[in-house]
């Protein structure tokens, strides 16, 4: 009769607070039975799942806040693909700490804007 062995420390990654927890659990998975089979699979697994989950919704908030300041009574026929160009059109500008005002347009960007674009 084979004798499973239990996990030592030396199988258990050490752990400090500022390290990826990912890695973590995948050694843990990675610990396996004397019969070659994993220690803690389900485990491991579940945690993964528990730790992709958003903390919070304010991601979501924030973009429906945002539709919402865009699509206005007097903006209400606007076509999902213009507020999607809005949106990320603001976005861009926000990300580089520039406004419509005084944001750089290359000769590449214009050569984009042609008739072509609304097809």
């Amino acid at each position: 009769m084979d004798r499973q062995r239990m996990p030592s420390s030396r199988d258990v990654p050490s752990y400090r607070p500022w390290d990826r927890r990912f890695p973590f659990w995948e050694a843990i998975n990675k610990i396996e039975k004397g019969d070659g089979g994993k220690l803690f699979p389900l485990l491991s697994n579940f945690v993964k799942m528990i730790l992709t989950l958003p903390h919070s919704s304010a991601a979501t908030e924030r973009l429906f806040s945002a539709i919402n300041l865009n699509k206005t009574k007097t903006r209400n026929r606007l076509e999902t693909d213009t507020l999607t160009g809005i949106l990320n059109a603001k976005n861009i500008l926000s990300n580089q700490n520039k406004s419509c005002y005084n944001f750089n347009i290359d000769t590449e960007m214009l050569n984009k804007h042609n008739n072509q674009m609304y097809k």
